[in-house]
């Protein structure tokens, strides 16, 4: 199972912008969401939000069997959920999903399931 970890600047004033995205991904979009993981192959993915020394960031962690492959089959992708997160994605970061973003380096990962 791999692994990634990235962050993205949030536009200035878009804080509120992104605590509604992640309201409609853990409320009424849900299921899409849920899923949206299961087609691209993902098995974890979390958000966080928070501030950093230039302003506030996003924090993305996923998990899958492929998760750059995933992002790119994201990219691609026509489907209506996948237009609706790429779209509130560019809004709230100014990015588009495909476009490189370097991943965080990962310099340790513990994990209770491991140690046993």
């Amino acid at each position: 199972m791999a692994c990634e970890c990235w962050l993205t600047p949030v536009l200035p004033g878009q804080e509120d912008t992104a605590r509604e995205f992640a309201t409609a991904l853990n409320g009424p979009r849900r299921l899409e969401l849920v899923e949206a993981e299961k087609r691209l192959s993902l098995t974890k993915e979390a958000i966080f939000l928070s501030q950093g020394p230039t302003g506030a960031v996003l924090v993305f962690y996923m998990e899958g069997h492929d998760v750059a492959a995933s992002a790119q089959t994201s990219a691609g992708s026509e489907n209506e959920f996948d237009q609706w997160y790429k779209t509130m994605f560019t809004k709230i970061t100014g990015l588009r999903i495909g476009e490189p973003i370097p991943p965080a380096e990962l310099l340790m990962i513990y994990s209770e399931s491991e140690e046993s």
